[in-house]
């Protein structure tokens, strides 16, 4: 994603990670309040107050593997959330972590699988506010 003379062997999206992401990542604790949170100043919300109704989308591609499907799942359960607000895609074993942002639209797997998880939410939402004016 970085191009340029003299250039080679970079990574620019992922200048945030390993260490700080990984000790932020720890300190969010699946959305339960710790100690580390407010020593890193990171504000996570409360898992257990979160709206049955969420719905949540998780993408593993291979620097995070499963961790992100289970983190996915872990997160519903502790919030209450049912299995069927979940949209959960592994390409652990075929997507670099950086290729959500930088594959090819046409064949992005990510964006393929994003957009009409987006949409569902949106007629969700539409109609509910039709339901609500009924």
């Amino acid at each position: 994603m970085f191009s340029g003379w003299g250039l080679q062997n970079l990574d620019g999206t992922a200048w945030y990670h390993p260490t700080r992401l990984t000790i932020d990542s720890g300190a969010v604790g699946d959305g339960v309040a710790n100690p580390a949170q407010a020593v890193l100043d990171v504000h996570s919300t409360d898992a257990t107050k979160l709206r049955k109704s969420l719905k949540i989308y998780a993408f593993a591609a291979a620097l995070g593997n499963t961790r992100v499907i289970q983190g996915a799942q872990s997160l519903a359960s502790l919030a209450g959330i049912p299995r069927r607000n979940l949209k959960l895609v592994n390409r652990a074993a075929t997507y670099a972590h950086n290729d959500p942002s930088a594959a090819e639209p046409k064949v992005n797997a990510f964006l393929k699988k994003l957009i009409p998880f987006l949409g569902s939410i949106s007629e969700g939402n539409e109609k509910a506010k039709k339901k609500k004016k009924g």
